[in-house]
């Protein structure tokens, strides 16, 4: 199957996906597991990376599930996406404080870490690596045969 049907089935996949989940909160996604689990966060990620980086990842996550995602990404085989969440994963610890108030805020409010997160968000994009087809065997499976 050419690589740009596959990508287009990738990209609609992760969309369907969340759709179905955009209005979770953090319990609804804690009752799934596995790969169930896995889907939605991939969905969640690819979403919130291309509305807003992953400063708008990690403020729409507030917290949470942020061991799970970095799972998701191991497992899916997203090799640059992992990279890149490693760096903000690391920018949040490394800046504790900012963290907590970015969590705190109303997101449109000035703060450094944000400005870090964008950043990073703008190498990730540099490297024109796509996530959903970085994970598109991930998410679409037995589906594309």
């Amino acid at each position: 199957m050419p690589i740009d049907i596959i990508l287009d089935e990738s990209k609609k996949r992760l969309q369907e996906l969340f759709e179905q989940s955009k209005y979770f909160d953090c319990e609804v996604f804690l009752e799934k597991s596995g790969k169930d689990l896995f889907l939605l966060l991939a969905a969640r990620f690819d979403h919130d990376l291309r509305q807003g980086g992953f400063a708008q990842f990690f403020y729409n996550m507030n917290g949470n599930l942020l061991a799970e995602v970095e799972d998701m990404l191991i497992q899916a085989n997203a090799v640059v996406a992992h990279e890149f969440y490693v760096r903000a994963v690391q920018a949040c610890i490394a800046n504790k404080y900012e963290y907590d108030a970015f969590l705190q805020s109303d997101y449109l409010s000035d703060n450094a870490l944000k400005n870090e997160l964008h950043a990073i968000s703008l190498d990730y994009l540099a490297c024109h690596v796509d996530f959903s087809f970085e994970v598109c065997d991930f998410v679409c499976g037995s589906d594309l045969k």
